[in-house]
């Protein structure tokens, strides 16, 4: 009993490292976005933060269980992380539909 004990402890141990991960991943992206926007390689930090946050969010559902609160925070940290490439996605449709297409 004890033994099970220890492996629950480790195993929540290891899920709040992923999710803090994930969090700063997420952080580090909005305050990239936010801050460094006048630096010369702007442009290729946002991408691969992004990438690393995608990639973060795969491990957090992977390595916990997939129920709904899971991937609904998942989804909202990406959402909120990668709000920049979100917003010019949503640039990109409203153009398009309304025949301003680059």
């Amino acid at each position: 009993m004890i033994v099970d004990n220890n492996r629950a402890e480790a195993r929540t141990a290891k899920n709040l490292i992923i999710w803090g991960l994930f969090a700063l991943a997420s952080l580090a992206t909005v305050l990239t976005y936010n801050v460094l926007w006048l630096e010369t390689n702007y442009f290729t930090w946002l991408p691969w933060l992004g990438f690393g946050s995608l990639i973060l969010g795969i491990i957090v559902l992977i390595f916990t269980s997939l129920n709904r609160w899971s991937v609904t925070i998942v989804v909202l940290g990406l959402l909120v992380g990668q709000w920049w490439y979100v917003k010019s996605l949503i640039v990109l449709v409203f153009m398009a539909c309304c025949g301003f297409a680059p």
